[in-house]
């Protein structure tokens, strides 16, 4: 029972490393690069607003 315990062990633990290994690519990107999360925020509300006037728009008719 102990041989197919280490068997099955053996078999689960060869994983391929390299699929959870995460490159450093040695660049660095400034806070001002990078998108504002405020930006995000507005776009996803004017999404919103627009399809609920869209909807009510359907609603009425």
């Amino acid at each position: 029972m102990a041989e197919e315990t280490s068997e099955t062990t053996a078999k689960l633990s060869t994983e391929n490393p390299s699929e959870s290994v995460v490159e450093d690519t040695g660049e660095t990107v400034s806070i001002e690069e990078r998108p504002s999360i405020d930006r995000y925020k507005d776009d996803y509300d004017l999404r919103v607003e627009k399809l609920l006037a869209e909807y009510e728009a359907e609603k009425k008719r």
